[in-house]
């Protein structure tokens, strides 16, 4: 009769209303998955390029501080073949009287900045990709350590002799390396037992 066939219908109805939920909900998962997996992608490859241009300019800022603050060694190689590079600081430079007494790790000079997300969602890690790279190259390595001794009333050594008098040895050479002797004056005050070692100094 009429009743069975509209229950039927109306059965029908519901199942195929029901069944296109489901396709509608696969594809639109699917979709998001599409979506989700490309925009992942594409940000990776972004992080990848800041990440290469930013090592370029770390690199270019080792190379820059190593060229200003050369090495020991190669202030004694200018000495001995009296290169027109030694007496180059003047008291007028922003550099004047700044020593390099190591090799290490620094702040680079060149900031990284990026924003702050103020709300993070737990799920999306790529939010975490910038303060990630942030820290990474927050600073620059095998770079000289310098000690402004222009800005200094007094600096103190710490430590065993040796290594305070390899120190010493090494503030000497740079300051008489890079500064013109009209311009700096050394004085060295020594005991007894250490007399010997400054007699180089001559």
């Amino acid at each position: 009769g009429r009743a069975p066939t509209m229950m039927i219908f109306s059965v029908m109805s519901g199942v195929m209303a029901a069944v296109t939920a489901i396709i509608g909900v696969v594809q639109g998962n699917k979709e998001y998955k599409k979506k989700t997996a490309e925009r992942i992608e594409k940000y990776n490859n972004y992080i990848d390029e800041k990440r290469k241009y930013i090592q370029s300019a770390r690199t270019e800022e080792q190379n820059v501080l190593n060229d200003s603050y050369i090495s020991v060694d190669k202030e004694k190689d200018d000495f001995e073949n009296f290169s027109h590079t030694l007496f180059d600081r003047l008291p007028t430079d922003s550099d004047f009287l700044s020593v390099r007494i190591g090799t290490g790790s620094t702040k680079a000079l060149r900031k990284i900045n990026y924003k702050v997300q103020e709300k993070l969602e737990i799920e999306d890690e790529l939010q975490k990709k910038p303060l990630e790279l942030f820290d990474e190259f927050a600073n620059v390595d095998n770079v000289p350590i310098i000690c402004d001794f222009n800005k200094s009333n007094a600096i103190g050594v710490v430590g065993n002799d040796l290594d305070r008098y390899s120190i010493m040895k090494n503030i000497i050479i740079d300051i008489c390396a890079r500064q013109y002797q009209s311009n700096v004056k050394l004085f060295f005050v020594v005991n007894e037992n250490n007399k010997d070692k400054v007699n180089w100094l001559r």
